[in-house]
């Protein structure tokens, strides 16, 4: 048997549990600007260009669609999800502390 029969209870659950979680983080930002990890340390995503609230696309390009595509790329091709992880904290060394994340976003983390 090939496709989705295959895959047992655990799978599902897994998947379930990541989609949830990364529901919650878009939510998170969409209403406080925060994930759980921006709550603990005090700080929130804010639109770079005129710190208004970072809205939904935003929220969900943050917390889905780029998780979603590292997570492909270091499945898939390791050296190149590697490579994308390096460089995406390699931009934190910017004067505006800005990640390549943030950059494709247009946001930024500041301090509340």
């Amino acid at each position: 048997m090939h496709g989705l029969a295959v895959l047992s209870w655990e799978h599902w659950e897994v998947s379930f549990h990541l989609l949830a979680l990364l529901l919650v983080q878009a939510l998170l930002i969409l209403f406080r600007g925060q994930n759980l990890g921006k709550l603990l340390t005090g700080v929130k995503v804010v639109r770079a260009d005129d710190d208004g609230p970072a809205g939904f696309a935003r929220g969900v390009m943050l917390s889905f669609a780029l998780p979603v595509s590292i997570f492909f790329l270091l499945n898939v091709a390791f050296p190149l999800g590697f490579l994308f992880i390096a460089l995406d904290y390699a931009f934190l060394f910017r004067a505006d502390r800005r990640c390549l994340h943030d950059l494709i976003a247009g946001t930024r983390v500041v301090r509340v």
